[in-house]
């Protein structure tokens, strides 16, 4: 069974002991400088909503070199690397709400 990005990062919570639901998490065809942020954005009715976007140019390319480091451990895959970045900016999302 294929996970999706959002049953990942609810895995990543559970997993540390978090009862928190996940934000969405979407893919972000313009983001190039980083491979992954978390915002939290205001709707036109004032109500806060977070969310974590992942870099499809930077966390899609196929032509590293492998491993590659990310967030100080060693990757041998993409879904390695996109683990990696979704467990570090769900950090982010568990501390904005804390």
């Amino acid at each position: 069974m294929n996970l999706t990005l959002r049953h990942r990062a609810q895995a990543i919570l559970r997993e540390a002991g978090w009862e928190l639901a996940p934000p969405p998490v979407i893919w972000s065809p313009r983001m190039a400088r980083c491979a992954g942020l978390f915002v939290i954005e205001k709707d036109s009715r004032g109500k806060w909503h977070p969310e974590i976007r992942l870099s499809i140019p930077l966390l899609r390319r196929r032509d590293w070199p492998w491993p590659q480091q990310v967030c100080g451990m060693n990757c041998h895959d993409p879904e390695q690397v996109q683990q990696r970045i979704l467990e570090h900016e769900l950090i982010h999302y568990k501390f904005a709400w804390v």
